[in-house]
């Protein structure tokens, strides 16, 4: 999967694999998608890591997949969204990414990068778009609670 510009040029991409769900090399996790302004699972096959977590909301950021047959969308900003926001940011890239995210006494602590910020919508979508981050973390035992920063500052996705 590749981001471009309007020139054409690629500005990120994405290697996808074809994981068959009995590879004892993955795993499944969860991952939080918008159908008709609802949060719901999509159970996903990614490879084994320590770090299920972090590759759970790199998923998430990449986006569903074209053509899914659910018709899920997300309420997390586009690469498109990021490219053309009137507040585009000068240090922003082309696509929201994951920082750090840290677990700590059963706290996730999240933080994202600027491009995140790069939504159209109202309360409506920063609820939409906090729940797919929660819900996707809030799938494991070791988190309780969801602290979500962006650029290390909090109350920045605040409806």
């Amino acid at each position: 999967m590749q981001i471009h510009d309007l020139n054409g040029q690629a500005l990120a991409q994405q290697l996808l694999v074809i994981l068959h769900p009995e590879d004892p090399d993955t795993m499944a996790t969860n991952v939080y998608w918008v159908v008709q302004e609802e949060v719901m699972a999509q159970r996903i096959r990614i490879p084994r890591t320590l770090g299920i977590g972090r590759a759970s909301l790199d998923a998430l950021l990449w986006g569903p997949a074209p053509g899914n047959p659910q018709a899920y969308t997300t309420a997390l900003p586009t690469p498109e969204e990021v490219l053309n926001h009137p507040g585009r940011g000068t240090a922003w890239g082309e696509r929201v990414r994951l920082k750090d995210l840290r677990i700590v006494d059963g706290v996730a602590y999240a933080d994202f990068s600027g491009e995140i910020l790069a939504h159209h919508g109202g309360a409506a979508q920063v609820l939409l778009m906090r729940a797919q981050i929660e819900q996707t973390l809030l799938q494991f035992s070791t988190v309780s609670q969801v602290v979500i920063t962006v650029e290390g500052q909090p109350d920045m996705l605040e409806p």
